[in-house]
């Protein structure tokens, strides 16, 4: 049997719960790193995006049986579909943009550099957002000011000289760094083209109203069928091999038990040639 049908026919409940010891095994290691002062800005924001990741894998596993309805003394059991897709949607988008600021080997625009243009793009975001006591005024003004600092050490990079004017006008004025769609980045963290692409849309097309979106969620409604869920939750099963494989490779010193690691590794060559 292929690594694909072996891993295909495992029961989701038991994936969940295997998925989850490993998770929480790598973010305790690096909470005791942070306990013991061994930090850093990256590492830092690496334990934010797989904890963030992690919260939305929860909520989809605790989702996957569905909801319990009570309506005029008769309980029904609703298919949570929908909700399921659009958590999907952002743990890839999570791991994608995790991939490409901390993994990803790129000549045009270093790791670190990457880590910059993202931090920077999240303090003038907050910019935006009303301060309304002293403290948070404050923090404004000093990100403001972490704001400045960061771009006179970005704007004479090679990365930043090479942007088109509108683009660079995107990156001063709003932050906008990143110039690839989500199929790119998944693509470029371990996802074949085609199949980045036609998930990604299929996740987005439930994330908004769309027909598509709907007809789907109609279909599935009136079977009322739970089976779907198990297929569906495939690439989630996936892209938490690739980020679970990545981050353990950034925390060497993290020993993990042989067979979490060898389920870990057969989840990440899973993902190297879906359908």
């Amino acid at each position: 049997m292929s690594v694909k049908l072996e891993l295909l026919k495992r029961n989701p409940v038991e994936l969940f719960k295997k998925f989850e010891e490993i998770f929480m095994t790598m973010i305790d290691f690096r909470a005791s790193q942070y306990r013991n002062s061994i930090s850093s800005q990256e590492i830092y924001y690496q334990q934010e995006f797989i904890k963030t990741y992690f919260n939305s894998f929860k909520a989809i596993e605790e989702l996957y049986n569905g909801a319990e309805v009570r309506f005029r003394d008769h309980f029904y059991r609703i298919n949570l579909f929908s909700p399921i897709l659009i958590l999907q949607r952002n743990c890839l988008e999570n791991y994608a943009l995790f991939y490409y600021i901390f993994i990803d080997e790129n000549e045009q625009i270093s790791n670190e550099l990457k880590f910059q243009c993202w931090l920077r793009e999240g303090y003038l975001r907050r910019q935006s957002f009303y301060a309304d006591n002293e403290k948070h005024i404050n923090q404004k003004q000093e990100e403001k000011e972490m704001i400045d600092e960061i771009f006179n050490d970005i704007k004479s990079t090679d990365f930043y000289n090479s942007m088109k004017r509108k683009d660079k006008e995107k990156f001063e004025n709003y932050g906008k760094w990143n110039l690839l769609g989500q199929s790119k980045l998944l693509s470029i963290a371990g996802f074949g083209d085609n199949f980045a692409k036609n998930i990604y849309n299929y996740f987005s097309s439930h994330t908004h109203s769309t027909s598509v979106g709907l007809l789907q969620t109609g279909l599935v409604n009136k079977e009322n069928n739970f089976a779907i869920n198990e297929s569906i939750t495939k690439p989630l099963f996936m892209s938490a091999g690739l980020y679970l494989w990545h981050y353990r490779n950034l925390i060497e010193e993290l020993k993990i038990n042989k067979d979490l690691w060898d389920f870990v590794e057969l989840w990440k060559r899973a993902s190297e040639y879906p359908t």
